[in-house]
């Protein structure tokens, strides 16, 4: 048997190999990683870890290669590493279609992670497994392998070769008394006697390199006997006068003056690994690898300047539908911290329909950025807002709409009606875009449209209001949207000082001799206006036929301009949207300067279709008043106290003040009542939107009060508060109160900075250093 010595050069032997094997698979799991992290975004630190992975996985398995010839001796079948080639690239193939599939469907890290774990253990498996299907002979320190059968070396006698058919060799051992074989053993057809053999090529086989190896990692007194058809041969292994190495493979094990060659090289391929696992796990940690910052990104989508969304929808497709053809339609716009909603609604058959009748919604969702979208999607899905309800119930996704596009539509028969619904909810960037189309009929005048109808108008309608929401090609100076660029302009805050000190009520600016032609004109109740708004409502002497809206804080994109038509009223331009005869509201538009905002004149018919044409009336009060409007004549009396009527709603210095150590960031003012800016301090931000603004009482969970007034908080979760105060409560069942309503939210942090402050604690730090300062 092999002296002590032998055998702890075998061990150390064997430990660099396992060592060299580590280190390959580890380059591979780094490879992996980073791979993950390219499909999100190319980068060049993503791209340098896969290619040091690769590096070090291909080096390190050069290295294992060569030492294993030091410690085992191996036949397997002809072209065995192309086939196990084969395998991994199937198995690195199917990784990156899971890849996809994950980033396809926002799939959170954790299951990219578990993707990443059970490839690599699937890559050790077909390893495994190729190694145990297409070795044949084998000989190492354990003992012999012969196919799927292994001997120990204490129970094998003799060791056979035999030629066999054409081109090959059979081998076969010859075993000890009362031994017994593990694994599958297969007998010979030659060697039949023998009940263990294997069959390899005889290009592969040599007899000397076959005594070396159980000389070498056996037991030198087992034969190696070469069977021919006259006689057999026993051939002793002879004295260790043999070379370092037989003549051909295996390669010996490598000479004591390159074991220092091989620590180095071990040494510099784990220095590479580190780096590639510390960048392939820096960029794991960032959920969106190699996505710009939000002062960087320019966002897909834009509200701004987007008035009325019906405006992008034809709506006359409902009269196609229906037994009457009058189609009612509403708009709307609702602004929340992070994000803005537009909405359009339109409906036939009135109070009691008959017939054919079909009802539409719209809701365009405008997010700051992608991942708010993203955020306000699930939350929306987890609470089953758009789920559809019937006897025929189906869900699904569409191809090529946006980042993701899932459908639901339901048919429901009752009381011998048929209603058929279909909503498709598309998310795109940083876009939201909801789409339901309901169409009914009774019976008595045929049937409504089917689910396919429904279907290919919604995709034809979310295709429409995607482009027209979509944000402009060039980008501002600054890098950010239109909007965005006005708000912090040098010029902002001593426009937006003289739209506070404006009054939007003064006589001359509702003139309302201009409006009598179409009916007796009134003042409009303040209710549901901002402080900057005032309304005029003209009336047939019975009821209400239009209600005139001016606002004198609107922003106006270069893009929205170039979709109006253009006129010069004196000195001012002026800008009107294109006549619709059958639109039931218009604007008007009057533009100080280049500074992005100005006066919006909106018109809306109230009831049938007896009233004034909205875009005559909105031309004609713009064309005589623009530049009364341009000018912004200033109150001709204090507002009454208490109110915030010409009050400065930005306290950006006032709360840094109360906040020793905090920076504020550039103050944007959206309109002359509401600005946003954020504080910073050691890598930690915290985004602050102040309004003031004229509605009911405050809404909220939690009630609180700053100084002596009362208000309602709302935690919307860690990131997220909201805090409306009132600063002048409303009339009895009127929404003309005045509140002074903040949001605070945490954004984006630097990697390692440490959380502070309460959100919900900021609101009220907020809402004191405001009330404080009026």
């Amino acid at each position: 048997m092999d002296s002590a010595p032998a055998l702890a050069r075998r061990e150390r032997r064997l430990r660099q190999v396992r060592l060299a094997e580590v280190v390959a698979a580890a380059g591979a799991i780094t490879a992996l990683i980073a791979g993950t992290a390219l499909f999100d975004e190319f980068g060049p630190g993503a791209l340098v870890a896969v290619v040091g992975g690769l590096a070090v996985l291909v080096a390190a398995s050069l290295v294992a290669q060569r030492l294993r010839r030091a410690v085992r001796y191996r036949i397997d079948r002809p072209n065995s590493t192309v086939w196990l080639t084969v395998k991994v690239a199937c198995l690195l193939g199917g990784l990156a279609g899971a890849v996809a599939v994950a980033s396809a469907v926002d799939a959170p890290s954790l299951p990219r992670t578990v993707i990443v774990v059970v490839v690599v253990g699937a890559l050790a498996g077909v390893v495994n497994a190729h190694a145990a299907r297409w070795t044949l002979f084998q000989v190492d320190a354990t003992g012999l392998r012969l196919g799927r059968a292994t001997v120990p070396w204490s129970a094998a006698a003799r060791l056979d070769l035999a030629g066999a058919a054409p081109g090959t060799v059979e081998i076969g051992v010859q075993l000890a008394p009362g031994q017994v074989v593990g694994g599958t053993p297969a007998p010979g057809t030659v060697l039949a006697d023998l009940p263990v053999c294997t069959t390899v090529p005889a290009t592969t086989v040599h007899v000397d390199h076959v005594r070396w190896a159980v000389r070498e990692f056996g037991n030198p007194a087992i034969p190696v006997v070469v069977r021919h058809e006259t006689a057999e041969t026993t051939a002793p292994i002879q004295p260790v006068e043999t070379p370092a190495a037989p003549p051909a493979r295996p390669v010996p094990p490598p000479a004591r003056s390159r074991r220092g060659w091989l620590v180095a090289g071990a040494l510099g391929l784990v220095a590479v690994l580190a780096a590639g696992v510390v960048t392939a796990v820096v960029l794991l940690g960032d959920a969106e690898p190699g996505t710009p910052s939000a002062e960087e990104r320019r966002n897909t989508y834009t509200a701004a300047g987007t008035g009325n969304l019906c405006h992008l929808v034809d709506v006359d497709v409902l009269a196609s539908w229906s037994t009457e053809k009058d189609v009612l339609d509403e708009s709307g716009t609702h602004t929340e911290p992070g994000y803005e909603t537009l909405s359009c609604g339109a409906q036939t058959g009135g109070e009691r329909p008959q017939g054919r009748f079909a009802h539409f919604t719209l809701s365009a969702v405008v997010a700051d950025d992608a991942a708010t979208a993203r955020t306000f999607l699930v939350d929306a899905q987890d609470e089953d807002r758009w789920d559809v309800a019937g006897n025929e119930e189906e869900k699904g996704t569409v191809d090529g709409l946006g980042d993701t596009a899932e459908y639901e539509q339901a048919v429901s028969v009752f009381d011998g009606n048929v209603v058929n619904e279909y909503v498709l909810v598309v998310r795109d960037d940083n876009l939201v875009l909801v789409t339901r189309f309901r169409a009914e009929s009774d019976g008595s005048d045929g049937d409504a449209p089917g689910i396919g109808t429904l279907a290919d108008t919604a995709i034809e309608v979310t295709r429409g209001v995607m482009t027209g929401l979509r944000a402009p090609a060039e980008k501002t100076p600054a890098g950010e949207d239109a909007a965005k660029a006005a708000a912090t302009a040098p010029g902002t805050e001593k426009l937006m000082a003289r739209v506070r000190a404006a009054d939007p009520c003064e006589p001359h600016l509702h003139a309302a001799a201009l409006l009598r032609r179409y009916g007796q004109v009134v003042p409009a109740p303040k209710d549901g206006m901002r402080l900057t708004e005032c309304g005029l409502v003209i009336s047939d002497g019975r009821a209400p036929v239009a209600e005139l809206r001016l606002g004198l804080d609107a922003f106006l994109s270069e893009r929205d301009r170039a979709g109006m038509t253009r006129e010069v009223a004196g000195d001012q331009e002026v800008y009107h949207e294109r006549p619709d005869g059958e639109a039931t509201s218009c604007s008007s538009f009057v533009p100080y300067d280049d500074s992005g905002f100005g006066a919006k004149v909106s018109v809306e018919r109230v009831g049938a279709d007896t009233g004034p044409a909205p875009c005559e009336v909105a031309e004609r009060y713009t064309g005589h008043l623009a530049e009364l409007i341009a000018s912004l004549p200033a109150r001709a009396e204090p507002a009454g106290e208490p109110s915030l009527e010409g009050d400065d709603p930005c306290a950006a210095d006032a709360v840094a003040h109360d906040m020793p150590g905090w920076e504020a960031g550039p103050v944007a003012r959206y309109r002359a009542t509401h600005c946003r800016f954020t504080l910073s301090r050691d890598g930690e931000h915290y985004e602050f939107d102040i309004a003031f603004e004229q509605g009911g009482a405050p809404s909220g969970d939690e009630r609180v009060r700053v100084g002596m007034l009362a208000g309602k908080r709302t935690r919307s979760d860690e990131n997220l508060c909201g805090l409306s105060v009132s600063y002048l409560p409303s009339s009895f069942e009127e929404d003309n109160g005045q509140n002074i309503d903040i949001y605070v939210k945490r954004t984006a942090d630097d990697p390692g900075a440490e959380r502070t402050h309460d959100v919900c604690d900021l609101t009220e730090t907020a809402a004191t250093a405001v009330v404080d300062g009026l």
